[in-house]
C-alpha cells in the first residue's frame, strides 16, 4: 500500500496529488495560503541552517509542525529542531540555491513533492543480501576489534556505526577515533508485533507522540506478515533507560493492542546528522587520508 497517515490531533490521510492537498484537511486554509506564498519568498541560502528554520522560513511553521516534524521522526528518528537542512535533505536545500525557491525549482524541474520509486527489500530482509555475499564471495565471518587483524589487507573499508569503528581504529588512529566518538545517536525501541491494524496503509508517522511511527511491513512486502512501532528518538530518549515493559505501555497511545510483541531496546540506533554535520564528515576524511 502506498497510503500514508499522519497522527497529529487525529488521524490524517497524506495527499496523494496537489487536488487532493488543497481540499484535504491536513493543513488549514491560512497555511495553505502560506505554503503557496513560497513563491514569494527571496532566497537566503546560508552556509547551514536547521530543518526548522529552513522550513520555517520558505512553508511556515504550521507546515513544519504538520509535516516536516512527523516526517524527521520517522527517518531519522530525530526533531526539525536538531538536524541539518544540508545533511539530512540536500535536495530540498539546493532547491532554493540552485532555482531561488522550493516550488520554482520543482516546476523546472518537473517533480512533484510525493515520494518517488519503490520500496524493495529480499524475502527474508536485507540479512539475505549479507549472507548471500559472504557465501557467493568466500567471505570470512570473524569478529574484528583492531586494525592490527587486517595487515594483510591493502584497503579496508568499515561500514559498522561509527562508536564501533572509534574501537577499532583508536589504536592507530586515536584522533579519528575521538571525532568518530562526538557522532551522536538518538536511541529507538522497535516493538514488532503480528497481526491486523487499520486503516490498511504503507504507515502511520506522528507529530508529538513518544511512538514515532508505525511501519506496515505486510502491506509493503508480500512475504512478510509484521507490523514495526517505532519509540523513543530525540522526541524521547529516556527510552534507553526503560525496561520492556514500560516500551510496550509507550505504543498504547497510539495502538489500542499490539499481539506478539517482541521488543529490544537498544541505546544507540540512528546516526544524528545535526546543524553543520558535513563539516564534520569532512573533517573526519581528512583526519583519515592524512
Amino acid at each position: 500500500s502506498k497510503i500514508r497517515y499522519i497522527f497529529d490531533d487525529k488521524l490524517y490521510k497524506l495527499p496523494s496529488s496537489a487536488k487532493d492537498f488543497i481540499f484535504s484537511d491536513i493543513l488549514p486554509w491560512s497555511a495553505k495560503f502560506r505554503l503557496f506564498g513560497e513563491f514569494f519568498v527571496k532566497p537566503e541560502p546560508k552556509n547551514d541552517e536547521s530543518v526548522c528554520d529552513f522550513i520555517n522560513r520558505r512553508l511556515g511553521k504550521t507546515f513544519c509542525e504538520r509535516f516536516m516534524r512527523p516526517m524527521t521522526a520517522g527517518i531519522y528518528a530525530s526533531t526539525p529542531e536538531s538536524l541539518s537542512i544540508n545533511a539530512a535533505f540536500p535536495k530540498i536545500a539546493n532547491l532554493e540555491k540552485e532555482y531561488g525557491g522550493l516550488f520554482k525549482g520543482m516546476i523546472k524541474k518537473k517533480k512533484g513533492g510525493n515520494p518517488s520509486g519503490e520500496l524493495t527489500s529480499f524475502n527474508y530482509g536485507m540479512s539475505e543480501f549479507v549472507d548471500t555475499l559472504a557465501n557467493e564471495l568466500n567471505i570470512i565471518k570473524k569478529e574484528i576489534t583492531s586494525l592490527d587483524e587486517l595487515s594483510q589487507y591493502d584497503k579496508i573499508i568499515l561500514s559498522t556505526p561509527a562508536y564501533n569503528s572509534a574501537k577499532i581504529v583508536e589504536k592507530k588512529y586515536p584522533i579519528l577515533a575521538e571525532n568518530l566518538n562526538k557522532i551522536e545517536y538518538t536511541p529507538v525501541a522497535i516493538v514488532g508485533f503480528s497481526g491486523d491494524i487499520k486503516p490498511v496503509s504503507f504507515g502511520i508517522l506522528t507529530t508529538h507522540l513518544k511512538t514515532l511511527g508505525i511501519l506496515m511491513d505486510k502491506y509493503i512486502f508480500p512475504n512478510r506478515n509484521g507490523i514495526r512501532c517505532m519509540v523513543g528518538g530525540k522526541r524521547f530518549e529516556k527510552i534507553k533507560e526503560l525496561k520492556e515493559f514500560d516500551t510496550l505501555k509507550n505504543i498504547t497511545q497510539l495502538l489500542e493492542k499490539a499481539i506478539n510483541e517482541n521488543a529490544s531496546n537498544n541505546t544507540r540506533n540512528i546516526g544524528f546528522i545535526k546543524k553543520d554535520f558535513n563539516k564534520e564528515l569532512e573533517k573526519l576524511f581528512n583526519i583519515s587520508f592524512n
